[in-house]
């Protein structure tokens, strides 16, 4: 699924951004953007002739798609041979991202490989035409490996129990 075609169409009707007062916001106001029924319309509409049903989507899958998305595609760049290893990838997103305590390799470290392609294939089985559900291959190398159990209490997928 293309994810810009919404932004697309905003440009088409001539809502570029603070410079032309509109875009995904409307800055009539000034530089603070407020949400602008127009374009909540819009994407309606989009997701209507997408076939796409809406849903409210919680605090805790937001975090969880951002952070096993970022998993999953740091198991690409080992596989690719991008990186050197897992901890290269994490001094990235240390440096680059700020994310000095939640660093997404070390996170499946804490998380298990199995676990990290459960919620992988949960998100794949949604959203079928989007590629990077697909579990990466070095993903599937450590579950054959027989990494299979590690410390199930990640406090940024939830509660401390471990439980999702």
């Amino acid at each position: 699924r293309y994810g810009g075609l919404i932004a697309d169409r905003l440009v088409e009707l001539g809502r570029v951004g603070q410079k032309t007062k509109a875009g995904f916001y409307d800055y009539s106001g000034g530089r603070e953007g407020k949400p602008d029924p127009k374009v909540e319309e819009l994407i309606v509409g989009v997701s209507k002739e997408l076939g796409l049903t809406r849903r409210e989507i919680s605090d805790q899958e937001i975090v969880e798609r951002c952070i096993i998305g970022m998993v999953n595609e740091g198991h690409r760049l080992l596989d690719e041979r991008i990186s050197a290893g897992p901890r290269d990838i994490d001094v990235v997103c240390a440096n680059g991202y700020g994310a000095r305590k939640r660093t997404p390799m070390h996170f499946s470290e804490q998380l298990g490989s199995k676990k990290v392609l459960e919620i992988v294939r949960q998100y794949q089985r949604q959203m079928k035409d989007v590629p990077h559900w697909v579990p990466a291959p070095g993903l599937l190398d450590l579950l054959r490996r027989g990494d299979l159990s590690r410390v199930q209490t990640v406090p940024y997928l939830g509660g401390g129990d471990g439980e999702r």
